[in-house]
Parts: structure tokens; sequence; C-alpha cells
């Protein structure tokens, strides 16, 4: 019996439910972008495409599952900024390689702040599964665990130090190595990891909240001295 050839192409339906789903996002980041969360509703999303109410919901059953599905656009394209940036650098360059990662999330946050704010200032434990959390967790921290790995060429003691108390169990370890593709990470790297990723976010937060315009300082001039400082570079 003959068997139908696969489908390679998607069908009018799922054409149709695809642009859909990418309109409803476009007006939710505008919406967010203008108005912050207070302002993400389902039914205004509608009224603004000119559909109704329960029409959106066969896409998004409520407003929570669209935040989900923001936050977790806002972290994959997040991870993807990231990675690329460093995938420019040499693999034996760690140091660059740190400096181009702390630059490429700093320019992400920035230039999306309500996506920054949407994806971590929304608390992981409340609107998003558990699951997706952790998901998100790991993804962020396993990009720079990648970019810090010493290599043959490269192995500075600088990344090497674990950290004061800090101390991970070996299944988070591998959930940070799957997750970023590092293959036979292990020792104090990811913990090293985990205070690098607290430092440059602690950072990052600062200036997108505010607050360094607050205190009359320069967010560039810290950032560039706080990269220098994780590199190792003289002040």
């Amino acid at each position: 019996m003959a068997q139908d050839a696969p489908r390679s192409q998607p069908t009018r339906r799922e054409r149709y439910r695809a642009q859909t789903i990418r309109e409803i996002k476009e007006h939710a980041l505008r919406r967010l972008a203008e108005l912050g969360p207070d302002g993400l509703s389902l039914n205004a999303i509608a009224r603004a495409m000119g559909i109704t109410g329960p029409a959106l919901y066969r896409y998004y059953a409520s407003r929570d599952a669209l935040i989900e599905a923001l936050t977790d656009d806002a972290y994959q394209d997040l991870v993807q900024t990231v990675r690329t940036a460093v995938d420019g650098v040499p693999a034996g360059e760690a140091g660059n390689r740190l400096r181009v990662l702390m630059e490429a999330f700093r320019g992400w946050a920035l230039t999306q702040p309500h996506r920054y704010l949407l994806a971590f200032k929304t608390p992981l434990t409340g609107t998003v599964p558990p699951r997706a959390a952790t998901r998100h967790a790991n993804s962020v921290v396993a990009a720079i665990l990648c970019a810090v790995v010493p290599h043959e060429s490269d192995t500075p003691a600088r990344f090497a130090p674990e950290g004061p108390g800090v101390s991970l169990e070996q299944e988070r370890q591998e959930q940070w190595s799957t997750a970023g593709s590092c293959a036979g990470v292990d020792g104090p790297v990811p913990a090293r990891a985990l205070l690098i990723w607290s430092r440059i976010h602690g950072l990052v937060d600062l200036e997108v909240t505010g607050q360094f315009s607050a205190l009359g300082l320069d967010p560039s001039a810290l950032y560039c001295a706080e990269a220098a400082a994780l590199i190792g570079e003289p002040g």
C-alpha cells in the first residue's frame, strides 16, 4: 500500500494561524512598550486587530498564556543574541568572549527594555509554569557558561575559582551544560558562571530601571569597569 508523501508546506489554515499569532504578539509587545504590563489586555488587542475577544481566545486561553509565550520568545531572543555575538570571537579568547557577551546582553536590554522587564521582572514562579521558568533560567546561565569555559589555548585562572559558599549539584551543572551545548563542563567553572551572571545582571537591571540616572552615575563607565574587573584587566 502506497504511503502518502510527507507534507513539506504548511496548509492555508496553518499559515493563517501562524500569521495571526505573530500579529497578536506584535500588538502585545507594542502595548507593553507603551503602557507596561498593566496595559496588556486580550480584549484591547482583539479590538486593535479588528477581531472579537472570543476569536482571540482561540489562540491564547488567557492573559497569562500570552505572557508565557512572550516571555519564552524574549528569553530565546536574548540567548540567541548573546550566542551569536560570542560565536564571533575565537573560542580561545575567553576574556574577549566574556566582554562581547556583556555588551550583547546590555545592548539587548537597553534597546527593548519592555521585553527585558517582561523576562526578568515577571515572577517566573507565578505566571510562567515551573518547567518553563527552569528552562529560561538555565538557558541564560548556560549561554554565559559557554562563553567562559576554559579552552586548551586559554585557561586563565581568573575564570576558575569557585565563589565563596557557592556549590552546585552535579545535576544542575549538567542542565547548564546541556542547555548551552557545552559538554563535559564541571568543576568550579559553572559556579563562576553563576557569579558572573549575578554581577552583570545586577548592573543591567539597575540601569534599565533608572537607578544609576537617579544617582547621577554613568552606567557605561560602570559597566566597562565591571567588565575589566571580571576579565582581570587593570582598572
